[in-house]
């Protein structure tokens, strides 16, 4: 029972290091868009 369980924190562990990977990859894409562009939004758009 308690292999199990473990598992399971390790696999959503490992999830939720790629999702919060992906969305910080997904800010830095949009972010160089942005600065490409010419835009500059760092007083509005901030990490929350």
């Amino acid at each position: 029972m308690e292999l199990t369980l473990m598992r399971e924190l390790r696999l959503a562990a490992r999830q939720r290091q790629k999702l919060v990977g992906a969305a910080s990859a997904e800010k830095d894409r949009l972010h160089k868009v942005l600065v490409d562009a010419g835009a500059r939004l760092n007083v509005l758009v901030n990490d929350t």
